[in-house]
């Protein structure tokens, strides 16, 4: 019986020995003794080393893939009631949603311009320095601008709303005889926004010629220059209002035609500011939210 033991034994330990012998056997193919003995093989060029997000199109990319037409396409994340926009509720102040892109973000690089808030790594939040670097490099193109809105009362909101999440003072610039104008300054961007609300697009009498659009181009320089310190005009111009102007239009015999200015307007608009303002590297129209009047 011992003998037969000591056999088992000496079998087990056999065993184990070859077992170990393919195991030194495998990891010196993979890292032998010496490693000068393998060529280095770098890894493939990936953009930011393959960590997400990342800034991997470049503006021709973006412009090919339709970017720019997508920016305001898709619908709004949020649904008026009956006769109630809740665009003008508590909730959509303090946490707006705005739109939900129709594209994918991988296609045009989107990035989220409040991860670059002061407030936005307060509390359980967290922002990677990927995100930041991310949303940095991609709204290099905002950087040491000024943006003006000309709208309604949802222009107004998102000014309050983004100089509140970026926790910046809203200030009013007012002059003597004219509506006041909020602005405020985002440092993390360096980006200056303000807004000049209105009561419509095309159905205000400022609207009418070049010369009355013109007039109205001036009110807003003065105040940018006397108040807000910018002389040279706004980089970035967006339009809006057009919620406004289904209202102006309820009347009877009225709509058609106001439907058939609407084109020889915006270009008036869009002429005149170009002329107006030679700092204008960017005009946009901001689409009306769900509307709930009459119809329309």
């Amino acid at each position: 019986d011992q003998m037969a033991a000591s056999t088992s034994l000496d079998v087990e330990i056999a065993r184990l020995e070859a077992q170990l012998a393919q195991l030194h056997a495998k990891h010196a193919a993979i890292a032998p003794d010496n490693p000068a003995d393998v060529p280095f093989k770098p890894i493939g060029e990936r953009p930011c080393g393959g960590v997400l997000p990342c800034l991997h199109s470049s503006p021709a990319e973006r412009l090919g893939r339709r970017c720019d037409d997508e920016l305001w396409h898709g619908h709004w994340a949020l649904t008026p009631k009956a006769n109630q926009s809740q665009l003008r509720s508590k909730e959509w102040y303090e946490t707006p949603t705005g739109q939900e892109w129709s594209v994918a973000t991988t296609d045009c690089d989107l990035a989220n311009p409040f991860s670059l808030s002061p407030l936005a790594s307060r509390g359980s939040s967290h922002v990677t320095v990927a995100t930041e670097q991310h949303a940095f490099l991609r709204l290099q193109g905002v950087r040491g601008r000024l943006w003006l809105m000309f709208g309604t009362s949802v222009d107004h909101m998102t000014l309050s709303a983004a100089c509140l999440r970026f926790g910046a003072t809203k200030q009013l610039s007012h002059l003597e005889g004219t509506t006041m104008m909020p602005w405020c300054h985002l440092s993390p961007l360096n980006l200056t926004l303000a807004e000049f609300s209105g009561h419509g697009l095309t159905a205000e009498a400022w609207t009418r010629s070049e010369k009355t659009i013109r007039e109205h181009y001036q009110l807003i320089q003065r105040h940018l220059r006397i108040n807000v310190g910018w002389s040279t005009g706004p980089d970035i111009l967006t339009f809006a209002g057009v919620e406004w102007d289904f209202k102006t239009w309820d009347r009877p015999g009225t709509a058609r035609k106001e439907l058939l200015d609407v084109v020889p307007k915006l270009i008036k608009l869009i002429g005149t500011a170009f002329a107006f303002w030679p700092s204008l590297v960017s005009i946009s129209l901001r689409p009306s939210p769900m509307s709930t009047y009459k119809g329309f």
